[in-house]
């Protein structure tokens, strides 16, 4: 599955939707914690991820997408930000993560699974 981790309940679904849509299984988390505890106490280990930056309280997207892929750190990511600083790009960049400015495209996350996953359409 593709692994969604975002706050807000609409944005998980609009993502999962658009997923389905294109063939793929979606396993949604509303933080980092608690996608942390599907690989780590479910033992669910997905095929992607996608986090939003801005999670609330806790972790940050970034944070959570690191802290995944030290379990699995093959795992294609692509973190969510309508934040365009410089800044967020080094840090997903020295992470080894990709970043997609919001509003994304779903061409472009389209692409992100396409290249980098061997399930889905």
């Amino acid at each position: 599955p593709v692994l969604v981790v975002d706050d807000s309940k609409a944005q998980r679904r609009i993502l999962q939707m658009q997923l389905t849509r294109w063939g793929y299984d979606v396993t949604e988390a509303g933080s980092g914690e608690e996608a942390l505890a599907l690989i780590e106490d479910l033992g669910i280990l997905p095929d992607a991820l996608i986090a939003d930056q801005q999670l609330g309280a806790g972790m940050s997207g970034l944070e959570t997408l690191v802290a995944l892929r030290t379990r699995a750190p093959d795992l294609p990511a692509r973190l969510l930000s309508a934040d365009r600083g410089e800044g967020l790009r080094e840090a997903a960049t020295a992470a080894g993560l990709g970043l997609l400015i919001k509003p994304v495209q779903p061409e472009a996350i389209y692409a992100f699974l396409a290249a980098t996953t061997t399930k889905g359409p």
